[in-house]
């Protein structure tokens, strides 16, 4: 059986009584005392449970924003993945690869991991384990769990032969005081530029859990797409506290002590943050080309991204690729890389992309959304600023949206749409899948 349909066996047979009472004997386990959080908690965790969908590429993928103190690790990082690995068990599933991960190396080990193991030890034969694994055994079945951090990649992390299955994320951003913004964007690009095209496709869980750190970040990015099954649990509910403790002394106390950090951490709202541009109005962020390749005029197209800020954009001929853009490129310095991958693209980047960019990530990526769907949504995004350009392309951004108005096409309009979708997600039709890095 399929891990994935075995998680719907055990969705659909999932009940309160039981969530609740294999919670108190797991943290029996390793606190040496039962306890559930209060039914105003774990009753908001169990519905968002049995209403999860897999609406990612028919995996699941998933968010939980909730806040401190109410239980996020031990439902989600102990709790959850026990429950799962017991279904996996009965249902003589096919699960055989987990990853727990954190924002370091020394908080999935200590917060998640060892306790982790601990946990299943009680029930499963532990055959070998380091600091980057554990495999356990269970009559004739094995898994591994592999502990992983926000700058780890997961192509190694398999068992078997076997992609990562079940993925937990809890506190996978960093704090944002100790991130700044290229650092924030390069951990969203990472988790779904490496991480979510590691998984086995079809047939995997992911969640995400934790707090919003800053308006750029694997959870706020995640909490935008329209296909992520989402929580956002605040501190009331109808304006009653959740946990018995809370009350107005608490809340007053907290806002004294944590100040602005009260709203992020319990209410999750985020102060505005501008981050487009420096001191000196000189665009700031993590830099990307999203690449076009046609076969008419002015089809090779690049966009050149700085953040959120267009800074070039580049139409030529077939030539112009390699007198013009590629040139461009290796001034620019990217961090990425991006180009559709059909026959054509493909065999422009074995001859000349792979050759001359080589000391640069290519990612190739394959669109399922609709063309003018893409276009519109970077129509929408530029006339809301949520894009950004510089002053000097303003009348070509607006040349590109009369040919589209006029032709019903514009490659420079597409590229920008599939940047949004990659970058933000807001609500599109269809999906981009990106690849592995292809060198």
């Amino acid at each position: 059986m399929k891990f994935k349909n075995s998680i719907e066996l055990f969705l659909n047979n999932l009940t309160y009584e039981n969530f609740k009472k294999t919670y108190q004997s797991i943290t029996r386990i390793y606190t040496n005392s039962s306890f559930s959080p209060p039914d105003t908690i774990l009753e908001k965790y169990f519905e968002f449970l049995k209403n999860l969908k897999p609406n990612f590429n028919g995996n699941y993928l998933s968010v939980v924003v909730a806040p401190r103190e109410c239980f996020k690790t031990t439902t989600f990082s102990f709790i959850l993945p026990y429950m799962l690995i017991i279904n996996s068990i009965k249902n003589n599933d096919d699960l055989t690869t987990i990853i727990v991960g954190s924002f370091s190396q020394e908080r999935v080990i200590t917060a998640i991991y060892k306790p982790l193991q601990l946990i299943l030890r009680e029930r499963f034969e532990i055959i070998t384990s380091t600091e980057r694994h554990t495999i356990f055994r269970y009559q004739n079945k094995e898994f591994a769990i592999y502990p992983v951090h926000v700058n780890s990649s997961l192509r190694s992390c398999n068992w078997k032969s076997k992609r990562p299955q079940l993925l937990i994320f809890d506190d996978i951003d960093q704090p944002a005081y100790i991130q700044g913004i290229k650092t924030r964007e390069l951990s969203v690009a990472r988790f779904n530029g490496d991480f979510l095209p590691s998984i086995e496709n079809g047939n995997s869980f992911i969640l995400v859990t934790g707090n919003k750190e800053s308006n750029i970040s694997i959870i706020s990015d995640l909490l935008e797409k329209s296909y992520v099954n989402k929580l956002v649990l605040p501190y009331k509910i109808e304006n009653k506290y959740i946990r018995p403790e809370w009350n107005e002394d608490w809340e007053k106390k907290m806002r004294e002590q944590l100040k602005e950090d009260f709203d992020r951490l319990y209410a999750h709202i985020l102060k505005t943050e501008f981050f487009s541009f420096d001191k000196e109005k000189k665009p700031v962020g993590i830099k990307q080309v999203f690449l076009d390749f046609g076969t008419k005029d002015n089809s090779m197209v690049a966009v050149f991204f700085i953040g959120n800020v267009i800074v070039d954009i580049i139409k030529t001929n077939f030539v112009g690729l390699t007198y013009e853009i590629i040139p461009n490129i290796l001034q620019f310095k990217p961090d990425y890389i991006f180009f559709e991958s059909n026959a054509i693209q493909g065999e422009v980047f074995r001859q000349i992309l792979r050759p001359a960019l080589s000391y640069y990530k290519l990612i190739p990526f394959q669109t399922t959304s609709n063309k003018n769907d893409r276009i519109s949504l970077a129509i929408n995004q530029l006339l809301n600023k949520n894009i950004k350009i510089i002053p000097e392309l303003e009348k070509q951004i607006n040349e590109e949206i009369s040919i589209f108005e006029e032709e019903g096409n514009s490659h420079v309009l597409d590229m920008i749409g599939i940047y949004c979708i990659f970058n933000r997600a807001q609500n599109t039709k269809g999906k981009i899948t990106y690849a592995s890095k292809t060198n």
